[in-house]
């Protein structure tokens, strides 16, 4: 079987907010007012990062409040 390079690369989507990716890391030793892990949220296009400090692993309610402060930005 045999794949070919494309001639051209797939584009990728530079619109603010178009490609977001988000990690979970933890847990920290030592706690920093009982918050044992954070969120790193990394916007593709401009390039920005975002740390929380979140007390679990559930980053749910962290990554809709971003979302929400990002819309109210944009």
């Amino acid at each position: 079987m045999h794949n070919s390079i494309p001639k051209q690369l797939r584009s990728r989507t530079m619109d603010l907010l178009g490609r977001v990716q988000f990690d979970v890391a933890g847990p920290l030793h030592t706690p920093i007012r009982g918050n044992r892990y954070f969120l790193l949220i990394k916007e593709i296009s401009t390039r920005r990062e975002w740390v929380y400090l979140i007390p679990t692993k559930e980053a749910y309610d962290a990554v809709n409040n971003w979302k929400a402060e990002q819309e109210l930005i944009t």
